[in-house]
């Protein structure tokens, strides 16, 4: 709806990904205000194509490329950071009133996951969390969700910063181009005996 004086709004919706239920009520305000409201409300990550002015709503941004970092391949150097502040292992979720998940969760009131707590060797294994939201009225979306929030708050923020060769130049390589969002695997044999998924959030290169 527009009112004659309204500036024009000639950006459009694009694909949009998510089909959970979910119900927002907010006071009018600016266009780009509502969208993040949706996103927080719905969750996926919301894309702007600015050349042709569409805002799609996906999953996530980028691919699964398959593209490796290690020393020995195409990283030149590596900073690692980990930071265990806001861990969570054990989660309480409760919605509108006292509902709670222990009618679909085997009578237990929280979900747990402290498998990066014991790859770290942390002495404290239980960190427990209490979130309450009172807009969950179904048990099923209340678990759905704290799994979600669990399997992110349960993970410590490990970041790298490296300078990398860009082997998508190179004859043969042409499959490891990578854009922002994509994710990746960064092998940190110093740090695990395994391949660390992380997503390319930042990129600064030399054009």
């Amino acid at each position: 709806f527009r009112e004659p004086t309204d500036p024009l709004f000639d950006w459009t919706i694009g694909n949009v990904e998510i089909t959970r239920r979910r119900t927002l009520r907010s006071e009018w305000s600016d266009v780009l205000s509502l969208l993040h409201a949706i996103q927080a409300e719905w969750g996926g990550e919301l894309l702007f194509d600015t050349k042709n002015k569409v805002v799609h709503l996906v999953e996530q941004i980028g691919r699964s490329t398959g593209v490796t970092f290690r020393y020995d391949k195409n990283i030149k150097t590596m900073e690692r950071t980990i930071d265990t502040y806001d861990l969570v292992t054990r989660i309480y979720p409760t919605g509108k009133g006292e509902l709670d998940i222990t009618t679909i969760n085997n009578g237990v009131k929280y979900l747990e996951n402290t498998t990066w707590v014991d790859k770290l060797g942390l002495r404290r294994r239980i960190i427990p969390y209490k979130w309450k939201d009172d807009r969950y009225t179904i048990p099923q979306n209340l678990y759905d969700d704290s799994m979600k929030m669990l399997e992110v708050m349960s993970k410590p923020r490990i970041k790298y910063v490296a300078s990398i060769m860009d082997l998508s130049f190179v004859k043969g390589h042409e499959h490891e181009v990578i854009e922002l969002g994509d994710t990746v695997v960064v092998e940190d044999n110093e740090l695990f005996d395994e391949r660390v998924i992380n997503r390319v959030l930042r990129r600064k290169y030399d054009v």
